[in-house]
């Protein structure tokens, strides 16, 4: 629905709408979850502030990263794709979950570019790192494996109406189109 931008040899989907005098609003949506899940807030935004909503690399519509990227290399792609779109602040950053982690990172290097963070069930650093850290990295790659097996053999996309949450149903049909579609496919 938005537009694929080259943050530097790989494109990364970003969708604005809505229109204001005020600060623009970032949407990031938090873990593994592409910015397709947020478009009903977005849809409100709109109504009186600029919006925009972004797919992290590899998730949604955006290209895979060749590495696996760490937060300070998220921020980056964040502070590309805003200067390629001239997207410069003030800006409110809304962050939902893991996403807090990025918005955070990116507010430290660009202070004089943030209007305000709103964090929706927002992850303060030290308690994500302590609690990543203590699950047994074998739950985390057998969950990423059935994913992976579940998207190439068809199942996800044959169950996700069942497994969906109860708010898809409430999204117009375009947005319930396009979440559906994000979601049965494999992230990188």
């Amino acid at each position: 629905p938005g537009r694929l931008v080259d943050v530097g040899g790989r494109r990364l989907h970003l969708y604005c709408d809505g229109a204001g005098e005020g600060p623009t609003v970032i949407l990031r949506a938090g873990g593994g979850i592409p910015a397709v899940a947020s478009y009903a807030l977005q849809d409100s935004i709109a109504g009186f502030a600029r919006v925009c909503s972004y797919d992290r690399a590899g998730l949604g519509w955006s290209e895979p990263a060749t590495n696996a990227l760490g937060l300070v290399a998220q921020a980056e792609d964040l502070e590309r794709l805003l200067a390629a779109e001239g997207i410069d602040g003030p800006l409110v950053l809304a962050p939902e979950s893991f996403g807090a982690l990025i918005a955070l990172t990116f507010a430290e290097r660009n202070p004089a570019r943030i209007a305000g963070i709103a964090f929706i069930d927002g992850s303060e650093p030290g308690t994500w790192f302590a609690t990543i850290a203590r699950q047994p990295r074998w739950r985390s790659r057998l969950q990423e494996l059935g994913m992976h097996l579940g998207w190439r053999t068809g199942a996800v996309r044959l169950l996700l109406p069942r497994l969906e949450p109860a708010w898809v149903e409430a999204l117009s049909h375009t947005r319930r189109a396009q979440f559906r579609a994000v979601f049965s496919r494999p992230n990188s």
